[in-house]
């Protein structure tokens, strides 16, 4: 399994290389310097462009960065498929474990990205971020998970196909453990 630095100097050698790339943060649970790392944790990346379209449906993109065990891309998964114009994303696992949550924004879109409490900035070309906000420890889950948002969360981590946040005991064991988890550390959250 290559190793955080290997990975993130191949994410900014990707956005280096790329001119229409202006901005790379990172965010998520890397960002937390309060979370122990392990190796579920995933590298969530945010690139600001200026034109979306060439990162649309391209093949060359996820393979860059390793050979895929699986790949998902989220706006092509709904029905009708969203509109391309603003975001795209590549939710991408590695065969050797490593997992990367690749996003692509329009530049114009810079401070909705940023306004996240646990971003760190990893590239600024044109020294577009002035200020981050300070990093704090906020729960983000506010309400129970809809059902279908819930059924993918859960067979992205286990490949089970649990209905709801009570079906948990059914899935299988990874599922059950992240259930488990979320609903014992935001037991707030899951009171559906």
């Amino acid at each position: 399994m290559r190793n955080e630095k290997e990975m993130l100097d191949l994410i900014l050698n990707f956005a280096r290389n790329d001119k229409n790339i202006r901005v790379v943060v990172m965010n998520g649970s890397r960002a937390n310097p309060n979370v122990k790392k392990d190796i579920l944790q995933d590298f969530d990346i945010a690139c600001l462009i200026n034109d979306v379209s060439p990162y649309v449906r391209n093949d060359r993109i996820p393979h860059y960065f390793g050979e895929i065990l699986i790949l998902q891309e989220p706006e092509n998964m709904q029905d009708p498929p969203a509109e391309h114009n603003r975001h795209y994303a590549y939710l991408m696992q590695f065969m050797d474990g490593n997992r990367i949550d690749l996003s692509f924004y329009a530049l114009d879109q810079l401070e909705s990205v940023i306004n996240d409490s646990l971003t760190v900035l990893l590239l600024d070309k044109d020294n577009l971020v002035k200020t981050l906000p300070p990093q704090m420890i906020v729960t983000i889950c506010q309400r129970c998970p809809q059902k279908n948002s819930f059924r993918i969360v859960a067979t992205n981590f286990g490949g089970s196909h649990p209905t709801s946040p009570r079906d948990c005991g059914e899935a299988n064991s990874l599922t059950q453990n992240v259930c488990w988890r979320t609903s014992s550390s935001m037991n707030s959250c899951l009171k559906c």
